[in-house]
């Protein structure tokens, strides 16, 4: 990444000084130009790297200061809002990872084949050729033993799976899984969708209903115009909205029960899902989180001094400054 850029600035002070030899008169209008561009050639990828470094630490330190200012609740009584809980999946959920068959909640997996006569240990990056691969992200349901909750994996800062890589003959696996008989932490919006839903659902049928009456207004206005003056008012309109709700609710079989969810907070809060322990997330989190920083700000400082002395240090600079 920072080769290349190394070289184009090379090529660049190259071309400045054929320039300066062909054309002495236009050299100081020009090269300025030319150095600004192969400046920017030379800290677009070191400042990239900067750049994920940086924000890396910060998404990582917030999380560690999430997971170890909140309290850990019991899903059946958790308030609404930011929540922690730890669980068990709370049965059998029929979900294996598609290598190794062990029974999971979120996978992710590649398989490769050694395409060369190489054995695998001397097989180089290039000899080896995806076959398949896929992930696992959608819902599962974990307990605590006092109620069940259904997690929402995606967007979540997934740490703590169990890695698994090995050889079967030409072929090399590897798997993410989150295991179903581990402990499961989660940080994250816990919501409770039962009577919401079950409103929503019975207000749409009632106006979906009552815009079918609509459609025949003569049989609406024999049935529910009560002062029989050809119109219907605001009164029998209560009416037949009142009528509307009761049929809803005759034909209503089945009542939604309360589900609960944890899913990305729309805040931006953290989002943590981990088989590691409260303390041990904490400190992986802060510790990630330091190190990214001394990254970034060690790279940042380098850059800075390079550039500075790559402008000091320039033919430009002593020519312009009468050195």
């Amino acid at each position: 990444m920072i080769g290349q850029p190394i070289v184009v600035l090379l090529l660049l002070f190259l071309t400045l000084f054929v320039f300066y030899k062909l054309a002495t008169n236009y050299f100081l209008s020009y090269s300025v130009r030319l150095v600004v561009v192969g400046l920017v050639f030379y800290c677009f990828g070191l400042l990239g790297v900067i750049a994920y470094c940086l924000y890396f630490s910060l998404r990582e330190l917030k999380a560690s200061f999430a997971v170890k200012d909140t309290v850990t609740s019991r899903i059946s009584s958790a308030a609404q809002g930011y929540v922690e809980i730890i669980g068990k999946s709370s049965k059998e959920t029929g979900l294996k990872a598609p290598l190794s068959g062990l029974p999971c909640l979120w996978y992710e997996y590649s398989e490769y084949e050694n395409k060369s006569i190489w054995p695998n240990w001397m097989a180089g990056s290039k000899d080896w050729k995806l076959i398949s691969s896929g992930s696992y992200h959608d819902p599962f349901v974990l307990s605590d033993g006092t109620s069940s909750c259904q997690v929402n994996p995606l967007g979540a800062q997934i740490s703590g799976l169990d890695c698994r890589n090995w050889y079967e003959g030409k072929r090399r696996c590897h798997e993410l899984l989150l295991l179903a008989n581990k402990d499961v932490y989660v940080l994250g919006e816990f919501i409770t969708i039962g009577e919401e839903v079950q409103k929503a659902k019975a207000n749409k049928e009632v106006s979906a209903l009552i815009n079918a009456w609509k459609q025949n207004p003569n049989v609406l206005k024999a049935s529910f115009d009560i002062n029989n003056d050809g119109e219907i008012d605001s009164q029998e309109m209560a009416l037949i909205r009142t009528r509307a709700q009761r049929e809803v609710e005759q034909k209503a079989a089945i009542k939604i029960e309360p589900v609960n969810t944890i899913n990305k907070p729309k805040d931006k809060r953290p989002f943590v899902i981990s088989h590691h322990p409260h303390s041990t997330l904490v400190n992986r989190h802060r510790l990630h989180g330091l190190y990214y920083l001394v990254i970034g700000l060690f790279l940042l400082s380098q850059t800075q001094a390079y550039c500075t002395g790559l402008v000091f240090n320039s033919m430009l600079c002593q020519k312009v400054m009468g050195y």
